[in-house]
Parts: structure tokens; C-alpha cells; sequence
């Protein structure tokens, strides 16, 4: 009758469904919420790449004119002219704004654009705060060949 008081089983059950329940609650919430994270993250890149590509399009009307003697060009216009375009079209996206904006090269060939997301974690926002950023980045450059795209 002792041996059975000293290897008494009662709340075993309990102390592992302490322990196990969280634990998976956390992966759960890892899971759900890292899948999240990387859907947020491609939806800023589609959207940096859509104002990069505003951005590359803003075209320079005098220099692609060739005014005063000199050789016709296609660069983009200044960047200021460039960047209103692209925040124009972020800002059709509620939840998306425009990081920054330049011309990425001295030739004013390329646009490089970030752009950042704000989304809500599902569980693991139970834990900590459950507002989140994702960003992307998209460079588009201006292509002047008739041959498909290749330089």
C-alpha cells in the first residue's frame, strides 16, 4: 500500500499538456505567421517592381527629342518627376507606401524603388506587438533595343 502512495501518477497529464500545448501553439504561430511574412514580403517586391517600372517610364521628352544639336537619348526624366509617379502608384495600395526612390545610375537608365508593407501577425501578435513591415525592393532600367528586350 505505500509503494502505490510514492508512485502516485496524478497530474502527470497535466505538467505534459502545460508544456506540450504552448509549445505547439508557438509553432503553430511560427508557421502561420513566417508564411505570412514572405507573402507581405513578394507583395511589396510586385509593388516595387510596378513603380519601379512607373518610375523608368517618366521618359525625358527634350532629350529623347535631341534638342540643339545634340544626339537623340532615352534617359528618364529628372527624379523628382520620376518618384511622383511612382508614389502616385503605391499610394493605390491602402496598406503599402513608398520607402525611397533615385535614379540608380548617372546615365538615368535605371529607377530603383523600396517600397514597404504593413501587415498583422495572426498568433504571434497574441505575444508581442502585431504590427509588421515588409519591404521590397525593384530596379527597372530603360531599354532602347527592337531586338526583344536585348541590348
Amino acid at each position: 500500500m505505500r509503494w502505490l502512495r510514492l508512485h502516485n501518477d496524478q497530474g502527470g497529464s497535466s505538467v505534459f499538456v502545460a508544456l506540450v500545448v504552448p509549445t505547439v501553439l508557438l509553432l503553430a504561430g511560427l508557421v502561420i505567421d513566417g508564411n505570412l511574412a514572405i507573402a507581405h514580403r513578394q507583395r511589396a517586391a510586385d509593388i516595387a517592381e510596378q513603380a519601379a517600372r512607373s518610375a523608368a517610364n517618366t521618359l525625358d521628352i527634350e532629350a529623347l527629342r535631341g534638342s540643339a544639336g545634340h544626339t537623340a537619348q532615352v534617359v528618364i526624366a529628372e527624379a523628382d518627376m520620376a518618384c511622383a509617379r511612382a508614389r502616385r502608384l503605391v499610394a493605390e495600395y491602402a496598406d503599402a507606401w513608398l520607402g525611397s526612390c533615385e535614379i540608380a545610375d548617372s546615365a538615368r537608365r535605371s529607377a530603383r524603388v523600396r517600397v514597404l508593407v504593413r501587415y498583422q501577425a495572426v498568433l504571434l501578435g497574441l505575444v508581442t506587438d502585431p504590427d509588421f513591415t515588409a519591404s521590397g525592393t525593384a530596379v527597372a532600367t530603360v531599354v532602347t533595343s527592337s531586338r526583344g528586350g536585348q541590348p
